[in-house]
């Protein structure tokens, strides 16, 4: 196995590429769900807010994934009450 030592190779910052996930993020151990979610969050609110309902959340987030919107509901609560613990 070749390893290139060429000095010139250098990192580069990514964070203008689409997905960047900060390193407190993704250090918080959230379950899929709660990350799921806030990225949702963060992607309705820009720099602002966002104020989806829970049922609105639980269709965009798990809607494909699940029986019905009944189920999708309490899964968008749910990882909402980890990330309000977190």
């Amino acid at each position: 196995m070749t390893q290139n030592t060429n000095s010139n190779d250098q990192l580069q910052d990514r964070r203008g590429v689409p997905v960047f996930i900060h390193s407190e993020l993704d250090d918080m151990g959230l379950t899929p769900n709660a990350f799921r979610v806030y990225c949702h969050l963060a992607r309705r609110a820009g720099t602002g807010v966002a104020w989806p309902s829970y049922q609105s959340m639980g269709n965009v987030c798990f809607g494909t994934l699940t029986p019905s919107e009944d189920y999708d509901r309490r899964l968008a609560i749910d990882a909402v009450k980890e990330l309000v613990a977190a």
